[in-house]
């Protein structure tokens, strides 16, 4: 989390401002929003470690 935050915070602005100045401020939304539904998707495959969803019962 924290090695995202330094990348983000050192690249996002020029990279924002790139993408910006190529695309159009509704080019830069839709590439956020793309981005951002892309992880929240990747998100739901994310588990608890050490916790199984569906115990299998033992017979």
């Amino acid at each position: 989390m924290y090695s995202g935050k330094l990348i983000s915070g050192l690249f996002g602005g020029g990279l924002g401002s790139m993408v910006v100045g190529a695309w159009g401020y509704n080019g830069a939304y839709a590439l956020a929003g793309g981005v951002s539904m892309a992880a929240a998707c990747i998100a739901l495959l994310l588990r608890q470690p050490g916790h199984t969803p569906h115990p299998t019962p033992t017979p």
